[in-house]
């Protein structure tokens, strides 16, 4: 996962100053975020070791558990990760290796039992954590692979019992020489997207440790999961909550989620399915969106939002656009190396209106995301229970398009003397309305738009995306014309209508 901060953080002004000028604008923006975050950081002091007392859920946690209960689909926070691996592996080192992090981890052996009608988190004792194993080599040589996918797409989607546990799995597939498929799979509530490179270095560092029969060598964790439940609430009880609520009232007051035109009317409860259609920006159109952001003193997160927020003027007809996009919520260094679910959901709230150009559109995002990664201290589901008390079971109060981008990638673990390739698994959900994914991959943007198929009709979707890559090239092509000029149809698209 990015650093969301740093992805959508950028300064300088969209005009005609030198490098020099937008160089000292972005330093005074990143200060001016970084001053803030200081400040609360200070308020709070370090996070202390939990002195006994009960558990805490966290308020991402929480928050989970109530938007679980508002589908019907019981692995949509299944998180999986699936490698294909070819190279001398050792079973027996992975499954050891994969114990000692969920060892470490406090987190990764937590249960959620409920008691006294609340749920109340409970870490288990550390034990063994299994990787099954399979062999699909009787099968004919054609079939393997495909037959290995599907025994890891079935593992993948068993439920989690979050009152028993676990909530981490393992399965290794065998499908030829030298040739196997690996999946992890967690719940979310135990893990998020800065959470996997963690993930991968320690499982990585006491597997080759393992191997070439030495003790690993990890860091001591500073504090555990659990620890900073409990402080977040405590700290946020102080005043910071207060301040940073205040920003968001403001900025919020007058809100209506954004109304995509659906195929299908919207059904009372969302099932959670979901498909994806993919996309890729070339080579030279993502060259020209860093040219640009370095130009404007943006970044390339800004400005891909720019041209997705008029896309949505355009779709929807309407100028106030608002859009969520998830940040790590790890403002403070011992967090940093800690595997656990602390992302936080962000509201970025653009003006569309009085017909802007492409420029323009980039510095009303900048300034929007600006203010919204500085108060992102407040977690989302308490600006909810703030600023919008009624939560339907159709969707998020505030936004139902959530809109991210990932400029590193969630890497891979590294196992000595195996090649590993990562797989991804066909998408069967949605945990939104529409979900906008795009990621750095060498010298182009990949991108993918995650729906959910209660509302969209697949060619809809693949239409907003066509539509997507148009308006970015045109725009960066002569960023100061006005945005509502640019013709989006094709030539296939305009013989329809006519």
């Amino acid at each position: 996962m990015p650093d969301a901060q740093q992805s959508a953080l950028g300064g300088g002004s969209p005009t005609a100053d030198g490098p020099g000028t937008k160089a000292i604008r972005s330093a005074l923006l990143r200060q001016r975020v970084s001053a803030m975050q200081q400040r609360a950081a200070a308020a709070g002091g370090a996070i202390p070791r939990r002195a006994g007392g009960a558990p805490s859920l966290s308020y991402a946690q929480e928050r989970l558990l109530l938007t679980e209960r508002l589908t019907d689909q019981a692995s949509l926070y299944h998180v999986p990760f699936v490698f294909r691996l070819s190279g001398i592996v050792h079973p027996w080192a992975l499954e050891r290796a994969l114990t000692e992090v969920v060892r470490r981890h406090e987190v990764l052996r937590t249960v959620f039992p409920e008691r006294d009608g609340r749920v109340v988190p409970l870490t288990t004792p550390p034990a063994p954590v299994p990787v099954e194993c399979s062999d699909v080599r009787d099968a004919q040589p054609d079939q393997r692979l495909d037959r290995a996918l599907t025994l890891v797409s079935d593992f993948a989607g068993v439920p989690f019992d979050l009152v028993a546990g676990p909530l981490v799995r393992g399965l290794l597939v065998r499908w030829g020489v030298r040739k196997w498929v690996f999946v992890l799979v967690a719940h979310h509530i135990v893990v998020d997207g800065w959470s996997v490179p963690v993930l991968w270095d320690e499982l990585g560092t006491v597997y080759a440790a393992l191997v070439e029969g030495r003790e690993p060598e990890l860091v001591a964790l500073p504090v555990q999961y659990s620890d900073f439940a409990v402080w977040q609430r405590e700290w946020l009880a102080g005043g910071v909550l207060d301040e940073q609520l205040g920003y968001w009232r403001d900025r919020l007051r007058g809100l209506e989620a954004v109304r995509v035109p659906v195929d299908r009317p919207r059904p009372l409860v969302r099932s959670g399915r979901g498909a994806v259609v993919e996309f890729e920006l070339s080579a030279e159109l993502t060259g020209r969106l860093r040219g640009l952001a370095g130009r404007c003193g943006a970044t390339v997160f800004m400005v891909l939002l720019a041209a997705w927020c008029e896309l949505l003027c355009r779709v929807g007809g309407d100028t106030d656009i608002a859009v969520g996009t998830p940040v790590a919520g790890r403002g403070r260094p011992e967090l940093e190396r800690m595997i656990g679910f602390f992302v936080n959901t962000l509201v970025v709230r653009v003006d569309g209106s009085g017909d802007p150009s492409f420029v323009e559109m980039i510095a009303r995002v900048r300034e929007a995301a600006v203010g919204a990664f500085a108060h992102q201290e407040v977690p989302f589901e308490r600006l909810v229970e703030e600023l919008a008390p009624r939560r339907e079971a159709s969707g998020d109060p505030f936004f139902q398009v959530v809109f991210s981008f990932d400029e590193d990638g969630p890497g891979v673990p590294l196992l000595p003397g195996v090649e590993v390739t990562p797989v991804i698994l066909e998408v069967d959900q949605a945990k939104f309305e529409l979900a906008v994914g795009l990621a750095a991959r060498g010298d182009r943007i990949v991108g993918h738009l995650n729906y959910a198929v209660d509302l969209f009709d697949r060619p809809t979707v693949a239409r907003l995306a066509d539509h997507y890559t148009r308006l970015l090239t045109l725009a960066t092509g002569n960023p100061r014309r006005s945005l509502a000029d640019h013709d989006l149809l094709t030539t296939n698209e305009r013989r329809q209508l006519l």
